[in-house]
């Protein structure tokens, strides 16, 4: 799942009274998410195991931003194993906005505060991760959701 997307940007940054230039080029959203985070490693699913899948929607707060709500399948939230190993396809997932790490979530409904949005589109990305923080992955590919929101 994932949104495609292509655009360039020439970002200019003043360090130190230094004009410093870089062309950002992102040619879907999984450009953007292998770009601008990490994960400590990735997680094959176990042979065996049925592979989680996620999916992610927004529903505008009425207060400040967004509710955004995980549908996981296959896939058990557990924080209070959190730094452990286990077999069990569970554990936790991050939250990324714009490519920084937001929050760690660990339930199906986390609040989005407006103040973590840029003006105009931000790609909202949710990863799936084991209890000691590596993403569950088929092959290299991290299980994730992606989405595009608009904030003014």
């Amino acid at each position: 799942m994932g949104i495609k997307i292509a655009f360039a940007a020439l970002v200019a940054l003043n360090i130190g009274g230094l004009a410093v230039f870089m062309t950002l080029d992102f040619s879907e959203a999984a450009h953007v998410h292998s770009d601008q985070h990490s994960h400590s490693e990735i997680r094959a699913i176990p042979d065996g195991r049925t592979t989680p899948t996620i999916a992610l929607r927004a529903v505008p707060d009425t207060m400040d931003g967004y509710n955004l709500h995980l549908d996981v399948d296959g896939f058990t939230f557990s924080p209070e194993r959190t730094g452990e190993k286990t077999d069990a396809v569970e554990g936790h997932a991050h939250l990324y906005v714009n490519g920084t790490k937001i929050s760690r979530v660990y339930g199906n409904w986390i609040h989005l505060s407006a103040s973590f949005l840029e003006p105009g589109k931000n790609l909202i990305l949710v990863t799936l991760n084991d209890n000691q923080h590596n993403s569950w992955a088929v092959g290299s590919n991290p299980i994730e959701a992606v989405i595009e929101l608009s904030s003014q």
